[in-house]
């Protein structure tokens, strides 16, 4: 390797300490995808998310002790060969002496102990997501007890102050109770108890909006890192044509309207194309272009003979220009 780039990677990836971090933020970042997926979810509202921290926190102490099963950690261990310092018949290095003056200044210098820098990845993973991720325990304690039919008054009255004092609290209790009998021993989501709540609009019309306010209520972490995910997708080469303006109304028929995502415009164009007469123009020059023979199957021979013809006499024309500069130059 003589280029100098490829030099610094190649001593760069063949350091043992440095390979086995690699890996293990391979496997880190697979598994948390994961996980952030589901808090994206449509599905997911603020009463699943103390379940869902808790799960995160869970797996994380787990790939504190022990590497993700078939991932790139377990691939390295179990390929390695400490005895002859091989790993897929390539050599790795072994770093024993510092590079700078200051030891432990950052998370990439090459004498750190692996799995002193794991532990410190996973524990600022894990505070990052209790500062990001907090909640009020009793709220969430109320909720999950409410949207699962095993509320008493106290919590009734609880839910009334906090997300529908608009409403009369009356309403609510006796639609309650009444819910309790019909939804009570079913199982069903959440999404699922709003939908047959609102069919039955004239019997549990306070009881549907309450039920309704909680399923919308995400964190708001999880609608910020929605909004993320959803401009990432706009990030193409075609972007810079939109306008503020679109881009603002993509957002929020992607994030408020997401049935009209199985809308089929057809019959509508369909519709509007009939209203009156319309004069199909064909683009004839268009046609005439190279592309067009070489990508459209349509293309007639009497259209490809023409571009021969085309293309003949743009050779005969420049054979005629590059003798006349040759006698110019003479």
């Amino acid at each position: 390797m003589h280029d100098a780039a490829s030099q610094g990677y190649h001593a760069f990836l063949t350091k043992l300490e440095n390979l086995k971090l690699l890996v293990f933020v391979a496997d880190l970042l697979f598994v948390f995808s994961r996980y952030h997926k589901k808090i994206q979810s449509e599905y997911f509202n603020i009463t699943d998310l103390p379940d869902w921290k808790s799960d995160v926190m869970r797996r994380l102490d787990d790939l504190q002790h022990s590497p993700v099963l078939g991932g790139w950690e377990s691939e390295l261990q179990q390929q390695y060969q400490p005895e002859d310092n091989l790993f897929m018949d390539i050599e790795l290095k072994r770093v024993t002496e510092s590079q700078r003056k200051e030891h432990h200044l950052y998370v990439s210098e090459t004498t750190r102990n692996f799995v002193t820098v794991r532990s410190e990845v996973l524990e600022s993973l894990k505070a990052f997501l209790t500062q990001r991720l907090s909640f009020d325990e009793d709220i969430q304690k109320l909720l999950k007890c409410f949207i699962s039919f095993q509320a008493k008054d106290d919590d009734l009255v609880m839910v009334h102050q906090k997300i529908a004092c608009d409403l009369q609290l009356s309403n609510i209790s006796e639609e309650y109770r009444d819910a309790v009998r019909l939804l009570g021993s079913k199982s069903l989501s959440l999404l699922e108890k709003v939908e047959m709540l609102a069919q039955a609009q004239s019997d549990y019309g306070s009881l549907a909006v309450v039920f309704a306010r909680i399923a919308a209520c995400m964190p708001h972490s999880a609608d910020v890192e929605r909004l993320i995910s959803l401009y990432n997708q706009l990030k193409t080469s075609d972007r810079s044509c939109l306008t503020n303006e679109t881009v603002s109304h993509y957002l929020y028929v992607d994030l408020n309207m997401s049935v009209l995502a199985e809308f089929n415009p057809s019959p509508a164009v369909e519709y509007w194309w009939k209203q009156r007469s319309r004069r199909s123009v064909e683009p004839t020059k268009a046609k005439e272009q190279e592309w067009f023979l070489k990508t459209f199957s349509e293309a007639s021979e009497k259209m490809k003979e023409r571009m021969s013809k085309h293309k003949d006499r743009y050779n005969d024309n420049f054979k005629q220009l590059s003798s006349n500069k040759y006698l110019l130059c003479y």
